[in-house]
């Protein structure tokens, strides 16, 4: 499937003759920016598809005025923007758009920690979603509900819930479920649970043709499988989940070079000289559109909204958050970012200025607005961090173990 490159839309944009025709290659082209991260100019583009746009077309460009604003976190024109998108949609009949809406509502009332409404608001995007069909909507849905989930409840509360959203539910809600499911358990390093509940989705979504996070759901049971030995078989998720990756419009360039790394080393393993052609064909394709093997492997696993990796340690080291004192790791349990600063600037300890500078990256990875500030919070963190790291290197009488475990957490970081 060709996607049209930037070039190509302001190209067919200044040949537009009819507003109709400008308004809607405004919306493509601020579609484009955004997902690039250039916010102030898919913001003017979407501001004036709004002008140009037929009745038809007035809702989505409202709505992509709506999601610019709410990116720069500008929560109170964003509440009226949507507003007057739902009601465009709804004007025009549109039933297969207003879901997407209640979805950004949701997320809306989720920064502002308003729950109640922002669950009222999913379940809305839930029930118009499926009642048009809107199978990738409704996926996005259930992500934005992932992350609602473990911001807004007890962990101990989360599988309840995601059960009482399985009842009688439809295969498609089943499906994204499941897969939800699979990232909890994972989360929790509960793999035999997790392995299951990604089967349950990956089967679902094939028995039924759910396209939308297919990739993901391959590339999730092909990292498990690694996880626990079954080489053959995670070489096989692999395959199908650059496959997968490839066909879809939105490309995840992390998890596909991820993914070429990972063929690219097991190759002359195989045996089977037709999974070797069918793996060659496909490098060769992913090639061709542009992507490489990272220099470096890495193990991390990439969230639908993450925008940065999530920080993490080598298993070899003694760094790991799981393997800390229990005080220490009740701090990371417990206390919030800003907590966790006040913690460390009074005695500059490492360890808890790793997981201050984990919770910044988090709030940063998880935020729908505000998300500038949210990262310049997170780079100041880590420039003090590896500061303090620089100041405790140059000290002469730092014995060679902490010398090394310091060296370590500043590579690392770097």
């Amino acid at each position: 499937m060709h996607t049209h490159s930037l070039a190509e839309m302001l190209e067919a944009l200044a040949k537009a003759q009819t507003a109709e025709q400008q308004a809607h290659q405004s919306i493509e082209i601020a579609k484009l920016l955004a997902d690039e991260g250039d916010q102030p100019q898919a913001l003017r583009y979407a501001t004036q598809a709004l002008a140009l746009a037929l009745p038809a077309q007035k809702g989505e460009a409202q709505y992509q005025v709506a999601r610019m604003l709410f990116i720069d976190g500008e929560l109170e024109a964003v509440k009226q923007a949507i507003t007057q998108a739902l009601a465009y949609f709804q004007a025009e009949n549109q039933l297969a758009e207003v879901g997407k809406c209640y979805n950004m509502f949701g997320a809306f009332y989720t920064n502002t920690q308003e729950f109640a409404l922002a669950l009222s608001n999913f379940e809305l995007a839930i029930q118009h979603n499926e009642a048009s069909n809107n199978v990738t909507q409704l996926g996005k849905v259930l992500a934005h509900l992932a992350i609602f989930v473990r911001l807004a409840m007890p962990e101990k509360n989360i599988p309840l819930f995601y059960q009482n959203l399985l009842a009688d539910a439809p295969p498609t809600r089943t499906a994204f479920v499941h897969y939800n499911l699979g990232k909890y358990y994972r989360y929790l390093h509960q793999n035999k649970q997790a392995l299951e509940a990604f089967e349950m989705a990956l089967a679902l979504k094939q028995d039924h043709n759910i396209k939308y996070g297919l990739a993901e759901t391959s590339y999730q049971l092909a990292s498990l499988h690694d996880l626990n030995g079954n080489t053959e078989i995670s070489y096989h998720f692999h395959l199908a989940a650059l496959g997968q990756f490839l066909d879809e419009e939105e490309k995840k360039t992390a998890q596909i070079e991820l993914i070429l790394y990972y063929l690219e080393q097991s190759l002359a393993d195989i045996e089977d000289e037709s999974i070797k052609q069918h793996t060659l064909k496909l490098l060769a394709q992913a090639t061709e559109m542009g992507f490489k093997s990272p220099t470096e492997h890495t193990d991390e696993q990439q969230e639908e909204s993450t925008v940065l990796p999530e920080y993490k340690h080598e298993e070899s080291t003694d760094l790991d958050f799981a393997s800390r004192l229990k005080e220490v790791a009740q701090f990371e349990r417990e206390m919030s970012a800003e907590e966790l600063e006040k913690q460390y600037a009074q005695n500059k300890d490492i360890e808890i200025g790793l997981m201050w500078l984990k919770k910044r990256l988090n709030q940063y990875n998880n935020a729908w607005t505000g998300r500038k500030a949210k990262l310049k919070m997170y780079e100041d963190a880590k420039f003090m961090l590896l500061k303090d790291i620089d100041d405790q290197l140059a000290h002469q009488d730092i014995d060679s173990e902490e010398h090394k475990k310091l060296s370590a957490i500043k590579k690392e970081l770097a």
